[in-house]
């Protein structure tokens, strides 16, 4: 196979990608007045992990938390914030 094949697959991958990424927030953007992006995150990067009528709790690329400190915090679960171990 060529190389200039292989890169041009490559980029119709990561362009059907980055589309599939931007596509439910572009259409929450268009769709719905309430819907925003926090700062510091993009159509690309943000996913809402918790909605409920319109209204975030919490964002997944706001809040973080790794695995190993979640398997440390007791009563651990990772749709409710007010369960996570995090310093204040």
């Amino acid at each position: 196979m060529k190389p200039k094949t292989i890169l041009i697959g490559l980029a119709i991958i990561c362009g059907f990608y980055l589309l599939a990424r931007a596509t439910p927030n572009l259409l929450g953007l268009f769709f719905d007045p309430e819907y925003f992006i926090p700062e510091g995150s993009t159509v690309f990067t943000f996913r809402p992990t918790v909605m409920n009528d319109g209204y975030y709790y919490y964002f997944e690329d706001d809040l973080k938390l790794s695995k190993q400190a979640a398997e440390a915090c007791q009563g651990f679960l990772k749709d409710s914030v007010a369960t996570w171990c995090l310093k204040k």
